[in-house]
């Protein structure tokens, strides 16, 4: 189908604002800021939703900005927002913040739909939903399918995810949702937009079209002169935040390499159910693509705020995360490496600089437990002795003077032991005859042993583990 006029000029103004912003960007001198956006994640992923940021809201008096939380600074601003939710989205709580931004912000989820019927391999059948549904979905496809070879593969994630943060951001300035859950949510966000595009530009025209998209969708599903003026509105924004306040720069956008992984996160076990502290690690391809289990782990200063400080390793890589190796390494959900390799999960509780390395036998050890060829130094130092610990000449030389001292010639304890296991084994036997001697007897005289003599029979004993609950 033909587009309508206004799609066309629609059309034109996206992708010219494209080349503009394409030309600006190549202009720029290259910069590679990936290691600032890992230590300040928490201002990159904010910036995701930025276009949204500009909208005024009841009870915020400025721009929320993009270093770290906005709470406002009232109690009666706090009252004010969190009504004006309420109102909105009927968000009232935090167990339903994740129903009310699937509800309200799907325009990406329709797309998928629409791409289906043009593939001619339907999302659903179409004769099942009522009429009412069909020509509302009818109206929609024919919408979309005069510009969806403009949009891309993207769809219209930028703007869902945009208007997801955008409200998180709201919940979390009248201190309707926790910090903890604001930026766990904030940081799945933010990974589906970069997963998703590989830049701002990419990124820009996802927004505009889903901004238009929305518009139609919420409006009546009619066209009008308010889709270019929405779209205006949005593009202005967007001209500010490339060119004015040059927040959406090359240089702030997270690149995310696509990895194919070893095993499927969708079918992952939950090991980190009752987690409560922040869930991102870093690891090696080793692992998260050859499949490889852990050899190697540590526990860093966190960089940023859903940063666990987590760093794990199969072993033999380089731990040192520089602009040479970065693509080696990936940071990904806590609970992605338990799967990998669910030993780790009793050490996730240290919060302290630690590190523990496999022996050549496979047990877990502290780093300093462990020489140079994986061979396990035979004790444990304490946090103190960590620091600074001994090295292995020490040890040895420790450990020979102390064997004489304390335990005396091994081949002396060799036979004290043999002989003590002889007399234990004689002692024995003589109980044993004299008990089945008694009992003879007490047969042939017909007599019944009582309850008290069955109990003091001898018995077999078995160390039995009670069970784990």
């Amino acid at each position: 189908m033909a587009a309508s006029a206004q799609i066309e000029r629609i059309r034109e103004k996206i992708e010219s604002f494209k080349k503009e912003v394409d030309e600006y960007y190549e202009s720029l001198e290259p910069v590679n800021n990936q290691a600032h956006i890992r230590e300040n994640l928490g201002l990159y992923v904010q910036l995701v939703g930025a276009l949204s940021s500009f909208r005024r809201l009841p009870g915020v008096t400025e721009h929320m900005g993009f270093e770290g939380e906005y709470v406002c600074a009232t109690p009666e601003g706090r009252a004010e927002l969190r009504k004006h939710l309420e109102e909105s989205y009927g968000l009232t709580s935090e167990d339903l913040v994740y129903d009310v931004l699937r509800l309200l912000f799907h325009t990406d989820m329709e797309y998928a739909d629409f791409l289906s019927f043009r593939t001619e391999a339907p999302n659903f059948d179409i004769e099942a939903i009522s009429e009412e549904e069909r020509a509302g979905f009818e109206a929609s496809r024919e919408f979309v399918d005069g510009f969806i070879e403009s949009v891309g593969e993207g769809g219209f994630i930028a703007w869902d995810v945009g208007e997801r943060i955008g409200v998180l951001r709201a919940a979390r300035a009248c201190e309707l949702i926790s910090s903890e859950f604001y930026w766990l949510a904030l940081h799945q966000e933010s990974r589906l937009a970069t997963q998703s595009f590989e830049s701002w530009s990419d990124f820009i025209v996802s927004a505009l079209w889903g901004s238009v998209y929305y518009l139609f969708s919420t409006t009546g599903r009619k066209e009008g002169p308010e889709l270019e003026e929405f779209l205006d509105l949005n593009l202005s924004l967007a001209r500010r935040l490339v060119f004015e306040d040059q927040i959406w720069l090359p240089s702030t956008w997270i690149r995310t390499k696509f990895k194919q992984l070893a095993l499927d996160p969708d079918s992952m076990f939950n090991y980190l159910e009752n987690w409560k502290g922040p869930d991102i690690c870093l690891a090696s391809d080793k692992i998260l693509v050859d499949g490889y289990g852990v050899g190697f782990m540590l526990h860093q200063e966190p960089q940023h705020e859903d940063d666990s400080g987590w760093r794990f390793f199969m072993g033999g890589e380089d731990t040192v995360l520089t602009e040479e190796n970065e693509d080696e390494f990936a940071f990904v959900p806590l609970n992605w490496i338990c799967n990998y390799d669910p030993e780790i999960v009793p050490f996730l509780g240290h919060n302290d600089e630690v590190a523990f390395v496999r022996d050549n036998r496979g047990v877990w050890r502290y780093l300093s437990d462990v020489d140079e060829e994986g061979n396990w130094l035979g004790y444990a130092k304490n946090v103190a002795e960590y620091a600074t610990p001994l090295s292995e000449s020490d040890f040895v030389a420790e450990q020979e003077e102390d064997d004489d001292y304390a335990y005396g010639d091994a081949s002396a304890i060799d036979d004290e032991l043999e002989a003590s296991i002889k007399e234990l084994s004689e002692s024995a036997e003589e109980v044993v005859d004299d008990v089945s001697d008694e009992a003879a007897d007490d047969v042939e005289d017909g007599a019944e042993l009582s309850q008290v003599e069955q109990d003091a029979k001898p018995r077999r004993s078995v160390e039995v583990e009670e069970p784990k609950g």
